[in-house]
């Protein structure tokens, strides 16, 4: 019963439970996650060798780690199905905050978010954050610019990595004539997320706007470069994205016959 294979495949089970505790964690910045992996695979390597040098305390572990496999599959099929439906509805809500914004209620629709704030908070902190970047983006729209900010400012420190937070401060910032610090906020959204093609279109569209023209054929270009990769892509449609953000760019900047340059040329 003291067989190697199944000692290896429990390390391996207590590391993927770590993991999947750090993924529920995703969102807190503070969390020392390389502290967290030293210990989780330590105890995993001191298993190996304690539990085959004493096959007694080895079947008594497997018996103890097949029930607990047990629990955890149940538990997990159990969160996963309740994960999924209280997506689900905040992606209905969302959705139905849009339609009432069609139709002139964007006060209506701002209210309607903020009273499922909670249930978002429920799937995690990024999905909380989106929420409140929406209610943000329509006070924007009923020129409530303060209401705006304090939604931004809850969104941001919820979830760093919610891109949407830096494209909408940045079009307050935009609304206010301040051009400049509308590309500080991009700039600084893309040092978490250096691989957002939405960050990087919206970077060249503001310094477009701000008149460093030169400065925004490099973020083109590097935005142009995210999408060829078609890697980590956060645009739902990148052909669309092509046609509706990147080809006014392309104009806007008198490129339509000029190649665009990258850093690395």
């Amino acid at each position: 019963m003291n067989d190697p294979a199944d000692l290896i495949a429990s390390s391996l089970l207590l590391v993927v439970i770590g993991e999947g505790v750090l993924w529920t964690r995703r969102n807190e910045p503070g969390l020392s996650r390389w502290k967290f992996r030293a210990l989780l695979y330590g105890i995993a390597m001191g298993l190996v060798p304690l539990l085959m040098a004493q096959p007694a305390l080895f079947a008594r572990f497997t018996t103890i780690l097949t029930g607990l496999c047990l629990v955890l599959f149940v538990l997990l099929i159990v969160v996963l199905y309740f994960f999924k439906r209280q997506l689900q509805g905040v992606n209905r809500v969302l959705l139905h905050a849009q339609e009432l914004h069609k139709v002139g209620k964007t006060s209506d629709a701002i209210a309607v978010l903020q009273n499922h704030r909670r249930d978002a908070a429920r799937v995690d902190k990024n999905t909380e954050s989106i929420l409140l970047t929406e209610m943000a983006r329509l006070s924007l729209e009923i020129s409530d610019i303060d209401a705006a900010g304090r939604w931004l400012d809850e969104a941001e420190t919820l979830s760093k990595w919610n891109q949407s937070v830096y494209s909408t401060r940045a079009d307050l910032f935009a609304r206010a004539g301040d051009r400049e610090s509308a590309c500080d906020v991009i700039q600084r959204g893309l040092a978490n997320l250096p691989q957002s093609v939405w960050l990087n279109t919206d970077l060249a569209k503001h310094l477009t706007d701000a008149g460093r023209h030169d400065e925004a054929r490099k973020a083109l270009a590097r935005t142009i470069e995210l999408l060829d990769q078609e890697k980590h892509l956060d645009v739902f449609n990148p052909e669309e994205w092509k046609e509706i953000r990147i080809a006014p760019l392309v104009q806007q900047l008198g490129l339509a016959e000029r190649p665009l340059v990258t850093d690395a040329d």
